[in-house]
């Protein structure tokens, strides 16, 4: 940033934080409602017109990323990084950064407090939740600072599923030194957590006994609670499906383990989306075939989503649906009986970074599926509304 521009935002801080009137103003600008205004103006094609000077002010090498024609600044903000720039480490032992940015860790103690931007929080004041902030005594607190030039894109550091989401309502306070002077805005602003509940061979061995249907299972090895060879010795008294051993250990001792426990096939790391995808294939082919299963997943009586062709049978006559639309169904029903949150659909299906203008994005298609699906689309039983939280297929 040049040093004019520098020194009039800096004025402008210091009018709007330091003087009764600036405090006033400040207000409705830190509201929610205002920030949705400008993300909503940020979406739009005039944006664009920003992206030139930002790029120059960070000192961003746009040769890093995929090339692309932006639709807007926000378009522009969560831009795809070149992939072998950002190279996946497939060993399960290893913990994949969520991120970029800045990282600090700390260990969490009884008084540990975590200083952030001239100020010092305990976990659970960070989490809002004092309950929530307690299992997590005696790990690790890993804490990534993301500047504007970072790559702003997120993923989770490890496998498992979204046990909760949460929202801990707030203002939207600038970080800069003249904000943080007057208080800890951290704790004041607007800020979300995910709960992300780790898989155990034990939670395998109990799906498949709740859901003896399933056609297919990836089982990795190395798991807590129970490895992947016992838990597949234990799967097979209640299922038949092939599963296919999915892990970083090649030797061969740890192949013929895996076919002795009732293993179907075996895949070692790294490996490749499109070898992946020949060996599901295959193993689903024969066993539909010689089972005689069907490819159909029934959402309600009459209605049969059908993913092996993408597509969705009402009253067994195909349904005209969206790519989009079908999509948005199969998140959910994947998830049947737990909410699905906006944000896990929006990213799910959109594959971009969720922003607070997706959840209308998401309600507009949630709409339209109703209308295709629902004989009274005001009172739906196949896609519940969960208030607060999301949508959910039981």
């Amino acid at each position: 940033m040049k040093r004019g521009e520098k020194n009039r935002e800096s004025a402008a801080l210091r009018f709007l934080y330091g003087t009764a009137l600036g405090r006033v103003l400040l207000r409705p600008l830190c509201s929610r409602w205002f920030s949705k205004l400008a993300g909503a103006l940020l979406d739009r094609p005039a944006s664009r017109l920003l992206i030139r000077s930002f790029v120059r002010r960070q000192g961003i090498d746009l040769g890093d990323y995929v090339p692309a024609r932006y639709a807007s600044f926000n378009d522009f903000f969560c831009r795809r990084i070149r992939s072998e720039l950002r190279p996946v480490d497939q060993n399960p032992a290893a913990l994949i950064a969520p991120c970029d940015g800045l990282l600090s860790a700390y260990p969490v103690e009884q008084g540990t407090v975590i200083p952030a931007k001239q100020s010092r929080y305990t976990l659970a004041q960070l989490l809002g939740s004092q309950a929530l902030a307690a299992p997590f005594s005696g790990g690790w607190c890993l804490v990534f600072r993301l500047a504007v030039r970072h790559y702003h894109r997120y993923c989770f550091p490890d496998n498992g599923v979204i046990a909760d989401y949460g929202f801990l309502p707030g203002v939207l306070h600038t970080v800069r030194p003249v904000a943080l002077a007057r208080g800890p805005v951290f704790c004041q602003n607007c800020r979300a957590y995910t709960v992300l509940e780790a898989a155990t061979g034990l939670e395998a061995v109990e799906t498949i006994r709740r859901c003896p249907e399933i056609d297919l299972i990836l089982m990795d090895i190395m798991m807590p609670d129970l490895d992947g060879y016992d838990a597949c010795s234990r799967l097979r008294a209640c299922s038949t499906a092939p599963v296919l051993f999915l892990t970083a250990k090649t030797q061969e001792n740890d192949k013929r383990r895996a076919y002795d426990a009732g293993g179907d096939d075996y895949l070692a790391k790294p490996f490749s989306h499109a070898e992946l995808m020949m060996k599901v294939e295959s193993l689903l082919r024969r066993y539909r075939v010689y089972k005689n299963k069907s490819s159909g997943r029934m959402l309600r009586p009459g209605i049969v989503l059908d993913e092996e062709n993408r597509r969705v049978l009402l009253d067994g006559a195909p349904l005209e649906l969206t790519e989009t639309e079908f999509s948005i169904l199969q998140c959910l029903a994947q998830n049947r009986g737990r909410v699905v949150p906006v944000r896990t659909i929006y990213e799910t299906v959109w594959h971009e970074t969720y922003m607070p203008a997706s959840n209308n994005t998401v309600m507009v298609h949630i709409v339209n599926l109703r209308k295709k699906l629902e004989e009274d689309p005001a009172n739906p039983r196949l896609i519940r509304t969960v208030w607060g939280k999301g949508y959910q297929i039981d």
